[in-house]
């Protein structure tokens, strides 16, 4: 197998790291048996199943077909094949469900954890064999019942657990981490929260890159006087990053909950000349993911496996979902997206659920908390403190 020969947004197979090359040389060498793969919030599940396509296409006879949760997510991993014709074999879950549901020898499916037990059941009937890819830690639908029905069905032997988040920097892992919660099949193995928040962000310290302090500026919670205000310096943040040229990638997701939020701020953001590509349910049209630069407006649910160097969160002090673990999901789902920074903002900090969350952190240099008038002044800082990353993370 010519390894060096296959590429994914820019990422050779050499570039991946020795688990996940183990995982792809099993599937290929057992390409007539199913797997479930447990992966963190940026361990490569959407990499590795990428890769598992194009070699399982490439080297075996078999047919093979890609299950993808959104619309979004699908095209995300079209764009990251670039020459190769390979955008046939990926598909919208939920196209495929309601139109006729085509057969394959294999499925990859991603996201499993959102999936109904009928759904798996769907899956199981139209393909010889299945490679289940998914993390309940991001599971954001309530009537998602099939991923412990999965994580019971399979063997230890078949089971594959990655754990090393290679996405985030530490201070974006550790604020998303405040939003972690115990799933009941944790519990039931005994898990404690501080055990799965340490394999969270631990492994990260391996990645002299993720750990380097220039790598990690604090996350930034901006408090305004009024809501004007607030998307005002919003604003700037945006045009502060995306003139920034000497960043080679610079996108940018600003995210809500409610379809309804968005639609208040994609007026606030069309008022200030800001160019944006919103996401819609019913918007055919999506973004081209392969450039350096990308501006999109969107609800959570559908960032679910993307990532982008900048996460924005305004207007904290809005919504709350009725389900408290559905709504940490939600948010640790949106704060893992970033690889570099994430920004927060309010009006009405008491009402704001995520800078609740960390006020009483007491490592405090983890967070910038600034006015949006010094962000209209004079921008957000990109200092960071060296001696709080080598005094919590013992580097």
């Amino acid at each position: 197998m010519a390894e060096s020969a296959h590429r994914w947004s820019g990422i050779t197979f050499e570039d991946l790291t020795q688990p996940q090359k183990e995982f792809l040389k099993k599937i290929l060498q057992e390409h007539d048996k199913s797997f479930f793969l447990r992966g963190c919030a940026g361990s490569g599940k959407t990499i590795i199943a990428a890769y598992a396509l194009s070699l399982l296409l490439k080297h075996t006879k078999k047919s093979v077909g890609f299950l993808v949760f959104t619309k979004l997510l699908r095209k995300f991993v079209e764009d990251g094949f670039k020459n190769e014709a390979i955008g046939e074999s990926i598909w919208h879950f939920h196209y495929w469900y309601h139109h006729g549901r085509p057969l394959k020898d294999i499925f990859l499916i991603d996201e499993c954890q959102d999936f109904k037990q009928k759904w798996i059941n769907a899956v199981k009937n139209k393909s010889l064999c299945q490679i289940w890819l998914g993390d309940d830690s991001q599971q954001i639908y309530e009537d998602a019942d099939g991923f412990h029905y999965l994580a019971n069905e399979f063997s230890d032997s078949a089971t594959i657990t990655l754990d090393v988040n290679y996405r985030n920097c530490l201070f974006v892992a550790r604020f998303a981490s405040k939003f972690m919660r115990l799933t009941d099949f944790e519990q039931k193995r005994g898990i404690t929260l501080q055990q799965k928040i340490n394999d969270f962000i631990l492994p990260i310290l391996k990645n002299p890159m993720q750990a380097a302090s220039a790598n990690n500026q604090p996350v930034i919670f901006i408090e305004a006087s009024n809501k004007n205000q607030e998307m005002d310096s919003i604003a700037k943040i945006i045009k502060d990053i995306e003139l920034n040229k000497d960043e080679h990638s610079r996108k940018i997701a600003v995210a809500h909950f409610q379809h309804a939020t968005l639609d208040k701020l994609e007026i606030e953001l069309r008022e200030r000349n800001i160019n944006y590509f919103r996401i819609t349910e019913k918007k055919e049209d999506l973004p081209d993911f392969s450039g350096d630069s990308l501006l999109i407006l969107s609800p959570i649910h559908s960032l679910k496996g993307l990532e982008f160097d900048y996460i924005i969160f305004p207007r904290t002090d809005e919504d709350k979902w009725s389900n408290e673990q559905i709504f940490n999901n939600l948010l640790f789902v949106l704060f893992t997206r970033a690889r570099k920074r994430i920004y927060c903002s309010y009006t009405k900090r008491d009402q704001s659920y995520v800078y609740q969350a960390v006020k009483s952190d007491g490592d405090a240099d983890f967070y910038q908390c600034v006015s949006a008038d010094e962000v209209l002044d004079i921008g957000t800082s990109t200092k960071t403190n060296k001696d709080i990353i080598k005094e919590v993370f013992n580097i």
